[in-house]
């Protein structure tokens, strides 16, 4: 409806504009080169506009003819387009097929006929695998890493093929930069978590594990735990440094996350012993050991107090394993052999063992 109203009022507008200019034909002339044309300027005007319609039909054909052409340029990129797309897919083909050979060749022809594609290097990739190739690997990965639309899929495969190369520092450089590209990516997060842990890069380590937290690839429990192992990493080489008040602290931060963590609460005992804070030490053994009882932890019991007679040692002993008094370890006589304890473990582990039913219910 909005369309005919419109070509109404242009029609009316036109109408007007005709009568206008019949009511006011006026006189137009011209003179160059010797040359003298009158006329009207309701004929110039219906020239004018004669020519401007022309050029623009004339316009419209040579673009028609252009592109229908058989040797157009139009014609060329389709042709060359559905020759690639038949390669890749003849590629998917072979690749599923495990013809590696077939593969390779269509793969080849493919890039080449559709070198923009990134679904193309990635085709090719596997098929260079398939091939046992590692060089056209690399080559097809670090051709979609410099794509804007692939980057990250080119690098994750680098990553990949770094690791299995051995070049760790390189992969955990290509890993941060996926990172960078995609924040919340659940594979970047961990990649890169897992080189921090493993280079021993415990500030980078808890940067990025909060970063996963908040984008849910840790649940917190989990998070959790692996900030309390974290921290006492950093304890640990705090108290190699010499730094013990940082490492006390680390230490303590540690064990509140995690009071399980047999090695966190006993170095935090040491440490606050050391400071002088001995009552928080014995406090922190007990909480350590009813949230999981550790040889560890009875050692550092034990440090609280060497020199004290054996009778205040096993005093010391009995409120230890009362903290916990269901758990095996603290039924086990210390301290012992390793090997008359693993006994003790199995002899125990069989007498909790229920006992079969004999025939006929006796």
């Amino acid at each position: 409806m909005i369309r005919l109203l419109i070509y109404v009022l242009l029609i009316v507008a036109a109408a007007f504009g005709a009568a206008w200019f019949a009511d006011n034909p006026g006189t137009v002339r011209m003179e160059w080169l010797g040359y003298r044309a009158e006329t009207s300027m309701t004929v110039l005007g219906f020239l004018l506009a004669l020519l401007v319609f022309t050029g623009m039909a004339v316009q419209k054909l040579i673009t028609l003819i252009a592109r229908d052409l058989p040797f157009s340029a139009e014609k060329r990129r389709k042709r060359r387009l559905e020759k690639g797309y038949v390669a890749l897919n003849q590629a998917m083909v072979a690749l599923s097929a495990g013809d590696k050979k077939l593969a390779q060749r269509l793969t080849n022809k493919a890039v080449r006929l559709l070198p923009s594609q990134p679904l193309t290097h990635v085709m090719a990739a596997e098929a260079a695998k398939l091939a046992d190739n590692p060089a056209q690997i690399r080559a097809h990965y670090e051709a979609l890493a410099e794509s804007k639309e692939a980057a990250f899929l080119g690098l994750r495969g680098l990553v990949g093929e770094a690791r299995a190369s051995g070049e760790t520092a390189k992969a955990r450089a290509l890993a941060t930069q996926a990172l960078a590209l995609r924040p919340k990516s659940i594979w970047a997060l961990k990649t890169v978590f897992d080189f921090a842990v493993a280079s021993a890069d415990w500030g980078d380590a808890l940067a990025v594990l909060e970063k996963a937290e908040r984008a849910g690839v840790f649940e917190k429990p989990l998070a959790k735990r692996h900030r309390g192992a974290l921290l006492y990493c950093q304890a640990v080489e705090a108290d190699l440094a010499g730094d013990e008040p940082s490492a006390r602290r680390l230490s303590m931060e540690s064990v509140d996350l995690r009071p399980d963590l047999a090695p966190a609460v006993a170095l935090a005992a040491k440490l606050l012993q050391a400071a002088g804070q001995a009552k928080k030490a014995e406090k922190r053994i007990l909480s350590g050991w009813a949230a999981g009882p550790h040889p560890l932890l009875l050692k550092a019991w034990f440090a609280l107090a060497a020199d004290e007679p054996a009778h205040m040692r096993l005093k010391r002993v009995e409120t230890l394993c009362a903290k916990n008094p269901a758990h095996l370890e603290s039924h086990l006589p210390w301290p012992m052999r390793p090997w008359r304890r693993s006994a003790l473990i199995w002899r125990a582990r069989l007498w909790r063992r229920p006992k079969k039913a004999a025939i006929g219910g006796f």
